[in-house]
């Protein structure tokens, strides 16, 4: 009932690869995994399926690392623990996005309509009550398909980060506009006071505008 979460680790491999050349080592979690990790770049580590993983080193570099690259799985909760930034791509449902952690970077999954052949805005997946919704029956219901993250959207938030972490990024006026439309969009209704310090990729939110039709 949670498949809807799956992701292809191919996606990934451009993102790796932008960080292996930056000279940062990248190591690929996980204690059940579909595929192996393919990569003919010694920086690039399938600690996953390599036979060295075990649960003190999953918490060891955890502990250690620059920063999370995640799906939203259960191991990433050490990036608070830990207190280390995050991106979480291939984000679904919408309504669970972290707004309180400043080094947080969020892109999400695409709603696809197969009834109106259209991705969904934030607003007409909340018409549909999809924003929560944690089954693959509930989104087969509305006849909704998630789309995954491509390589560049992967990629794009990585660089994102980087850049953040060696402060080197730059917010055009463009970007911060969008990312007012998007909270304002996404926590409409809340009531909450807590303060919205966490990001959507800048890239992301620019080339997916149709999130924020209203």
């Amino acid at each position: 009932y949670h498949s809807y979460r799956n992701c292809k680790i191919e996606n990934f491999k451009k993102a790796c690869e932008y960080l292996a050349n930056k000279g940062i080592f990248v190591i690929r979690m996980g204690a059940k995994v579909k595929e192996k990790l393919n990569m003919n770049n010694s920086k690039i580590i399938d600690y996953a399926t390599n036979g060295m993983r075990n649960e003190f080193m999953d918490i060891y570099l955890g502990s250690k690392c620059f920063f999370w690259l995640s799906t939203g799985s259960g191991l990433d909760s050490l990036n608070q623990v830990f207190r280390k930034p995050i991106i979480y791509t291939n984000c679904s449902p919408i309504g669970f996005t972290i707004k309180t952690k400043k080094d947080a970077l969020t892109i999400y999954k695409h709603h696809f309509d197969n009834k109106t052949k259209k991705r969904l805005s934030i607003k007409e997946i909340m018409e549909k009550n999809l924003q929560y919704a944690d089954s693959v029956q509930k989104y087969s219901n509305e006849n909704i398909d998630l789309i995954e993250n491509t390589p560049l959207e992967i990629s794009d938030a990585v660089e994102e980060m980087y850049n953040r972490l060696t402060f080197t990024w730059k917010e055009d006026k463009e970007g911060e506009n969008l990312q007012d439309l998007f909270w304002k969009n996404l926590f409409s209704n809340d009531k909450s006071k807590e303060k919205i310090v966490s990001r959507i990729g800048s890239n992301f939110l620019k080339e997916n505008k149709y999130l924020l039709t209203t």
